[in-house]
């Protein structure tokens, strides 16, 4: 079942059906609804199936399949689940992230605005 849920993820991530782009919407939207479902989905596979391979390869590779720029020598760790808006997240080479909430987006005056993220080259 897990694998299923990660497979779906990845074919709505490459079909463009959960892309990331920057600006805002309201609430309750067709582009809310999509987001807040990805967004459920992704939390219940980062919790589940990828939880085992903090900072391995494995989970480096997962989250390029789902459209992240990630560098080289990099270390990055699933714990806390709290990865969102994958194209829109940019981790440099050497960095090393822990138990990180890395969001793309944010709420202000109503409305749920998307921008991207950027963790720099051997930040700790």
């Amino acid at each position: 079942g897990f694998s299923i849920h990660a497979l779906l993820l990845v074919l709505a991530s490459r079909s463009g059906l959960s892309s990331f782009r920057r600006g805002y919407t309201s609430y309750y939207t067709l582009r809310f609804l999509v987001w807040w479902s990805f967004n459920w989905l992704n939390r219940y596979v980062s919790a589940t199936l990828f939880y085992p391979f903090h900072g391995t390869i494995a989970f480096h590779a997962w989250l390029r399949a789902m459209g992240s720029v990630i560098g080289r020598d990099c270390f990055v760790a699933p714990q806390a689940g709290g990865y969102a808006e994958f194209d829109g997240m940019k981790i440099g080479n050497g960095a090393v992230v822990l138990t990180a909430n890395i969001h793309g987006h944010f709420v202000d005056h109503g409305h749920l605005q998307f921008a991207p993220v950027f963790v720099g080259a051997r930040s700790r």
